[in-house]
């Protein structure tokens, strides 16, 4: 059922589909090397499928960048502090004018050899503080 409709001297006929109502007309869905043409109306379960994955492919990138809480972004900072332990080593070495007159003390035995003549041991304390109570030494 394919109509003919004339137009004049040179273009005399026109080949026209005939006409039907939008849900009812049929898609091309498939073609393959300009042989076939697979065709389903619009109200098929292909054609919905097709036009379920086309919009999945605009929306869903949309939904994920609006889960991460990222999606209007301007401005962002991250702060992460690092967890400081001290290792109870000590190594001080005070100088005079003269070479000679130097006082330094270590904790290690294995720092003794670069100490300076005179070895005074002090009153080391220390203690972890918390400044902001964060749980992580400051």
């Amino acid at each position: 059922s394919i109509l003919l409709v004339a137009f004049g001297p040179k273009h005399w006929a026109c080949w026209l589909p005939p006409m039907t109502l939008w849900p009812f007309q049929q898609v091309e869905c498939f073609s393959a090397s300009y042989s076939r043409s697979f065709v389903a109306p619009r109200c098929s379960a292909a054609y919905c499928v097709y036009l379920l994955c086309a919009a999945a492919l605009f929306f869903f990138p949309f939904f994920a960048s609006f889960a991460s809480d990222n999606f209007w972004l301007k401005e962002g900072s991250y702060h992460e502090q690092p967890w400081v332990s001290f290792s109870h080593e000590v190594f001080v070495v005070l100088s005079a004018n003269s070479p000679g007159d130097g006082v330094g003390w270590s904790s290690s035995t294995d720092l003794d050899a670069l100490l300076p003549d005179r070895v005074i041991a002090p009153i080391v304390r220390s203690s972890p503080r918390d400044d902001n109570g964060d749980g992580k030494p400051d």
